[in-house]
């Protein structure tokens, strides 16, 4: 990845560019919105493989045009991104958060709660995908945010090395479990696997305030295998995690019910629970 050698502004957007990304972030936010900027951001998204340098909520911020919904989002409608979860997120999280980004991505919940909470908060984002990581720690140096901390690994219910399955045009459906949506023939890198209590152990972090976690999938064993083994005083007060309305997240939705979470709120994509 030649870019993360040059620094941030290199590859600041210009011209038709620069009006058409800033088009897009004033549309409203509703369904014909949405609409005109898929329309809009067309020529910018398929341009030059390069990435582009943008401020998104106040950060200096690198992102890359297509192969990763949640890049895409951040630089053209950083308001639209999952507005419902953070409005939910951010009247429960307050100064000195500890916060958890687990299957980080490239970092877009880490670096909105940085930019909400400011230096006094810890934020641990975890993310497999060693393209993503670099993006994501790249973007951590540039805006000298050493409250954030980046972890290059997996997470699941045991120690080991696992193939992680690489979607390069969908990077965001990168997975350990190698579903057909999650990988193409021979796209897969090993990566180190932790479990959630061997993280937190690692990363000096003694109580969470609020954790998302988004695996592809991962996220019952995950859990399970860390309500099973870890200390209450290390269970997070706000959990947001994927439903898709699979039996494992049935299940984990039922685990959670009994452990003392109840719902805050239901998007299309996630839930978001609070401990009792």
């Amino acid at each position: 990845m030649t870019e993360a050698g040059e620094p941030w502004g290199k590859h600041a957007p210009a011209g038709i560019e620069r009006w058409l990304i800033a088009l897009c972030r004033r549309l409203p936010g509703n369904w014909l919105g949405a609409r005109l900027a898929v329309f809009l951001r067309h020529p910018v998204k398929y341009g030059p493989d390069t990435p582009l340098d943008v401020v998104v909520w106040g950060l200096r911020l690198r992102l890359y045009r297509r192969g990763n919904y949640s890049e895409t989002a951040l630089l053209f409608r950083p308001e639209s991104f999952d507005p419902a979860e953070r409005e939910v997120l951010k009247n429960r999280i307050a100064t000195a958060t500890v916060f958890l980004d687990l299957g980080a991505n490239a970092g877009a919940y880490s670096f909105w709660a940085y930019s909400r909470l400011g230096p006094a908060c810890r934020i641990v984002a975890v993310e497999p995908d060693p393209e993503l990581y670099g993006r994501l720690a790249f973007n951590i140096a540039t805006n000298r945010a050493s409250c954030i901390t980046p972890v290059h690994a997996a997470l699941g219910d045991r120690r080991g090395r696992l193939p992680l399955f690489i979607n390069p045009e969908r990077r965001g459906q990168n997975s350990l479990l190698g579903r057909p949506e999650a990988s193409r023939a021979g796209a897969s890198v090993v990566v180190d696997v932790m479990t959630l209590p061997d993280l937190l152990a690692a990363v000096a972090v003694d109580h969470v305030d609020a954790m998302k976690i988004d695996l592809e999938g991962m996220e019952y064993p995950v859990l399970h295998h860390f309500f099973e083994t870890a200390g209450r005083r290390l269970w997070p007060r706000v959990l947001m995690t994927e439903f898709k309305g699979t039996e494992e997240h049935r299940r984990l939705l039922t685990e959670l019910d009994a452990l003392g979470y109840g719902v805050c709120a239901r998007t299309r994509e996630n839930v978001v629970l609070e401990r009792s």
